[in-house]
């Protein structure tokens, strides 16, 4: 549908559809999560401990600042592996950590280790921003146009990446707090962020085989 509405010929659909349905659910976990940490946070100040004692909030805050804090120089060297080994490849790495790290939060989250929920936090972190690097990079290949054929969808694409990263953002928001009144477990809500992960790690796959499958791209 997205395609049909940019103009897009039949062709050039068959060809892209698994590269966008794919590669837009690449941050489907990490974004949920990244928005269900805040949400948490009163739950989380009162059921994680710090060498047998409560966490306060410049605890917690360290603890949602390890993922930017990695990210102040590993950008830089995230882009040379994408440019050097391919997005795809990547891409499946960083899904792997996205999905470990959301296991280890929610282990940690249930045991209320502060140690262990700060050490997913970096791991998510590394995979998180180098993921999005990959998805940049998958579209720009993929929707860049030339001058033979046209200005390409790059923009358009990457809007509705954003806006559909919002959406997985608002389900961090909105699923956390009825699912722990439902539950009893206020880490329930984590545990949906790894199952979400874990669904973005088999499409990742599917595009790393779909890839040699395509056509080559438009010149």
């Amino acid at each position: 549908v997205l395609f049909r509405m940019m103009g897009a010929g039949r062709d050039t659909w068959k060809a892209t559809r698994t590269v966008v349905l794919t590669t837009l659910f690449l941050t489907f976990g990490a974004n949920y999560t990244l928005a269900a940490l805040p949400v948490l946070k009163p739950v989380i100040l009162k059921n994680t401990y710090y060498r047998g004692h409560l966490i306060d909030n410049a605890k917690y805050g360290v603890m949602t600042s390890a993922s930017n804090l990695i990210n102040t120089v590993l950008p830089f060297f995230s882009g040379v592996l994408v440019d050097v080994y391919g997005p795809s490849y990547i891409a499946l790495l960083c899904s792997t950590c996205i999905a470990v790290g959301n296991l280890v939060l929610w282990g940690g989250a249930s045991r209320g280790d502060f140690n262990m929920i700060n050490g997913c936090e970096m791991l998510m972190g590394i995979g998180n921003v180098t993921i999005h690097m990959c998805q940049l990079k998958i579209y720009a290949h993929w929707f860049r146009g030339s001058t033979g054929v046209g200005a390409g969808l790059v923009g358009r694409v990457t809007g509705f990446d954003v806006a559909i990263g919002r959406v997985f953002g608002l389900m961090g928001a909105l699923i956390p707090a009825p699912l722990m009144e439902a539950t009893g477990k206020w880490y329930w809500g984590l545990w949906l962020g790894f199952i979400f992960s874990i669904f973005a790690w088999p499409l990742c796959l599917v595009y790393v085989l779909h890839e040699r499958t395509l056509p080559a791209p438009r010149q």
